[in-house]
């Protein structure tokens, strides 16, 4: 399996990348975009089966580059959303985007392995 972190904070996307790899071996590759753009890039030029979302980042939300994707049928990808943002809203536009979760930083590594397992299927 593919994945792609989206977050803006490079250590906290590789903390991110590292409870991953703790738990759970089916990654072939995990990959990690630091901005919209450079996760915008990625999705056109390779296949994911996952990506991590973190919601607010320094140019937009990730639901600003999901729109976009949407409306160029590339939505090709399980959602996973990691964030500290709590708002009714955020949660609202995960859930219309089909998210596998909505997990809370610091990360929970059981909920983190139930997503994983939950978006394998």
């Amino acid at each position: 399996m593919t994945a792609l972190i989206v977050e803006d904070v490079k250590t906290t996307s590789d903390l991110i990348k590292e409870r991953i790899k703790l738990v759970s071996n089916d990654f072939t590759s995990l990959e990690q975009a630091f901005t919209l753009i450079e996760a915008y890039d990625k999705i056109l030029l390779k296949s994911y089966d996952i990506i991590f979302w973190d919601i607010n980042m320094s140019t937009g939300t990730s639901f600003d580059l999901l729109k976009r994707l949407a409306t160029e049928d590339k939505i090709t990808f399980e959602n996973i959303f990691i964030t500290g943002e709590k708002e009714s809203e955020f949660i609202i536009s995960a859930l219309k985007f089909s998210a596998i979760d909505y997990l809370y930083k610091p990360l929970d590594d059981n909920e983190l392995k139930s997503s994983i397992e939950k978006a394998i299927l």
